[in-house]
């Protein structure tokens, strides 16, 4: 296991007590969304009852009742993830549109719960979903199931910090030129054990 970085040690203090699912907030354009699913059940029932804007624990209100919630989880992790981004519904209409987009988030919900990282991330298929939203969807079924390890979300964003904190980020993950996340369910898995690791 590779240490828990310093600069990490140094901001435990800001972060004791802190509780970021209630924190953090994603807004959402109704309207957007309304153009591709106006008559969807599932998501008319998540904008109704968590109006804009979202906090991350409504992840474990929605996932909690059972795998059948699966649909309205990821819309809930949908509408938070791409918040005000004009593309969002549009994506997310690609990805419910794949074959078998429910069976693969109810067997990514079930693997998640089980603690099979990598399989999870394996099994999210979806077309238009990339590695970004795929790490979304598993940190919002993890909060969901209360997973052990907890799944994390690994973007861009997340990425460069990693990449400042970690000697060597290549057992871990790898990004393009520009810093966009690959592919890699192994390595993803690995970088959510040693962040469940240093959280520890």
């Amino acid at each position: 296991m590779n240490d828990v970085p310093e600069e990490l040690r140094n901001i435990k203090i800001k972060m004791s007590g802190r509780d970021i699912r209630k924190e953090e907030y994603g807004k959402y354009n109704r309207s957007n969304w309304l153009k591709y699913f106006s008559n969807d059940a599932d998501l008319l029932l998540i904008l109704e009852k968590y109006p804009s804007p979202l906090s991350r624990s409504v992840f474990s209100e929605i996932g909690s009742k059972d795998v059948d919630s699966v649909r309205q989880l990821f819309f809930a992790t949908m509408l938070w993830g791409y918040s005000t981004v004009g593309y969002g519904a549009f994506r997310t209409d690609l990805m419910l549109k794949t074959s078998d987009s429910i069976s693969k988030l109810q067997d990514a919900y079930s693997l998640v719960a089980s603690g099979h990282i990598a399989n999870a991330y394996r099994a999210l298929s979806l077309d238009e979903c990339g590695p970004a939203y795929i790490s979304k969807l598993l940190y919002a079924f993890g909060l969901a199931t209360n997973a052990s390890p907890l799944p994390i979300i690994l973007d861009s964003r997340v990425a460069g910090t990693l990449r400042r904190l970690l000697p060597d980020h290549r057992p871990y993950f790898h990004v393009n030129k520009g810093g966009t996340v690959l592919r890699d369910a192994d390595g993803y898995e690995r970088t959510v054990k040693l962040i469940n690791d240093w959280a520890t």
